[in-house]
């Protein structure tokens, strides 16, 4: 149940974002094929960078 009402609030956040900032998103929420795990033993600060 939970997971549904998970799931509505983040089609409802989703939804008022643009075009852009949904591609934004998406990308930011992919990972890579075989990219989990990279950053173990890593701080936050180390695993993410943002330009």
């Amino acid at each position: 149940m939970q997971e549904a009402a998970n799931h509505r609030l983040w089609e409802s956040l989703y939804g008022l974002l643009s075009t852009g900032e949904r591609a934004v998103l998406d990308s930011l929420l992919t990972v890579l094929p075989g990219a989990r795990g990279v950053g173990a033993g890593l701080d936050a600060d180390q695993l993410f960078t943002f330009v």
